[in-house]
C-alpha cells in the first residue's frame, strides 16, 4: 500500500513538537529547583556568627568630663602713672612679692622740690585765710573777700595733694601678693605714663576653666563639685564658681570656672586639665570601649541582638569612665551586646549568637 508522503511529514513534525514541549517543561522545572537550592544555600551562607554577652544595668553616677586649663585668679599688668627714668628694680622675674612691694622705681627729679613748694604756698594761704576770717568777723572785711581767701587756701591744699601723688607715683608697687611673672624694663629705661613695669600673677587660689556645650550646660550649677587632673600630675578638687550666661559666638559653648582653694607652688597658668563633674545617678551598663561604634550619621552606639537574633544599633551616651571600661546609658535594662564581630554586621541582619560566660568582660 502506498502511503501519502504529506501524512508522513505531518506525523514527523507533530512528534518533534511534542518532544520539544516536553523537554522544555522538564528543563524549566529543573532550572527552578536549582535556583531555589542556590538561594537557600546563599541565605545560609549569609548568616554571620558573632559573640555576645548579656548584661544588666546598674546604678551609676554620671560624670561630665571636660577639657580645660589652669588660669590665674588674678593677673595684672602694673603700669606707670607718671613718666621718668628707671633707677631701681628690687625684684627679678619669678620672685614672690607682697602687696606694697616696689617693683619699679623712677627718678624723683624735681618732684620733691614741687612738694616743698606746695607746702610753703599752703602755709601762706592758710595764714591769709585765717587773717581774712578774723577781719570778717570784726566787720572790717566783706564776706566776698573772706570767701576768696578760703578758695585760695583750698586750692593750695589740692596742689599739695597732687604734688605728693606725683612723688608717690615714682614708686610702682605690687597691688597684691603673687609672683612677678614678667618685667620688660631695665635700669636706665625711660617709662612714660601707661608703660608696663611688670606682670604680677596670683595663683592662690587658682582657676580651672573649660567650655561647656549647649546640651550639657543646663545640667550644671554654681557650687557643683569638680575633680581636676592636670597633665603635670597634680590632682585637686574645686567648686564651680561661674557659668556664663552668653555663649561664645564661634563655638556655641559656655565658659565655666572652677575655683581651687588649695594653695600650690607648683601649679602654673595655662596647664591642660581634665575636669570630672559628678551629675545625677543613672542606670548604666559597663562595657569595653572597643565595642563602641558609629552609625552612618556619626552617632555613637553599640550593636545588640534582639529576641529574633537580629542586629540592632542603639545610640548610647558615656556617663563615666574607669580602668575596667566605660559606663553607658541608653540601653534596655537587660540586653545582649555583640562583643566580637560587630564590625561585620548591620542593622536588621540575622546572626548566629555564641553567648559568652557571665564572668567575661563586655
Amino acid at each position: 500500500m502506498k502511503v501519502n508522503q504529506s501524512y508522513v511529514w505531518a506525523v514527523f513534525v507533530a512528534v518533534l513538537l511534542v518532544g520539544w514541549l516536553i523537554s522544555g517543561q522538564f528543563g524549566r522545572a529543573e532550572g527552578d529547583r536549582s535556583a531555589g537550592e542556590v538561594a537557600a544555600e546563599g541565605e545560609a551562607a549569609a548568616v554571620v556568627s558573632v559573640r555576645a554577652r548579656t548584661i544588666e544595668a546598674q546604678p551609676r553616677t554620671a560624670q561630665l568630663v571636660l577639657r580645660g586649663r589652669s588660669e590665674a585668679v588674678r593677673k595684672v599688668e602694673i603700669r606707670a602713672e607718671t613718666s621718668g627714668r628707671v633707677v631701681a628694680l628690687p625684684f627679678e622675674r619669678g620672685a614672690r612679692v607682697v602687696e606694697g612691694d616696689v617693683i619699679c622705681e623712677l627718678a624723683v627729679d624735681a618732684r620733691d622740690q614741687a612738694v616743698q613748694e606746695a607746702e610753703a604756698v599752703l602755709a601762706q594761704r592758710q595764714l591769709e585765710f585765717e587773717g581774712a576770717r578774723e577781719l570778717t568777723q570784726k566787720g572790717v572785711r566783706s564776706e566776698v573777700q573772706s570767701a576768696q581767701q578760703k578758695a585760695a587756701f583750698e586750692a593750695a591744699q589740692a596742689a599739695l595733694a597732687r604734688a605728693r601723688i606725683e612723688l608717690a607715683n615714682t614708686k610702682i608697687i605690687a597691688p597684691f601678693e603673687g609672683t612677678l611673672e614678667s618685667r620688660p624694663v631695665d635700669i636706665g629705661d625711660f617709662m612714660r605714663t601707661g608703660d608696663v613695669c611688670g606682670t604680677v600673677v596670683d595663683m592662690s587660689p587658682y582657676l580651672v576653666v573649660g567650655q561647656v556645650s549647649e546640651q550639657e550646660v543646663a545640667r550644671l550649677k554654681v557650687g557643683d563639685l569638680a575633680r581636676i587632673s592636670l597633665v603635670t600630675g597634680e590632682t585637686a578638687e574645686g567648686r564651680v564658681r561661674f557659668l556664663a550666661r552668653t555663649a561664645d559666638p564661634a563655638t556655641r559653648t559656655f565658659r565655666m570656672e572652677v575655683e581651687v582653694s588649695e594653695a600650690s607652688d607648683t601649679v602654673r597658668d595655662g596647664v591642660t586639665a581634665e575636669l570630672n563633674i559628678p551629675l545625677d545617678d543613672v542606670a548604666a551598663h559597663r562595657i569595653s570601649p572597643a565595642i563602641l561604634s558609629l552609625d552612618e550619621k556619626g552617632v555613637m552606639g553599640v550593636r545588640i541582638v534582639d529576641a529574633e537574633s537580629r542586629v540592632r544599633f542603639v545610640p548610647v551616651e558615656i556617663v563615666d569612665r574607669g580602668t575596667d571600661g566605660v559606663w553607658v546609658s541608653g540601653l534596655p535594662r537587660k540586653v545582649t551586646v555583640i562583643t566580637v564581630g560587630q564590625e561585620y554586621v548591620g542593622s536588621g541582619q540575622e546572626v548566629r549568637v555564641e553567648l559568652e560566660p557571665e564572668g567575661a568582660g563586655a
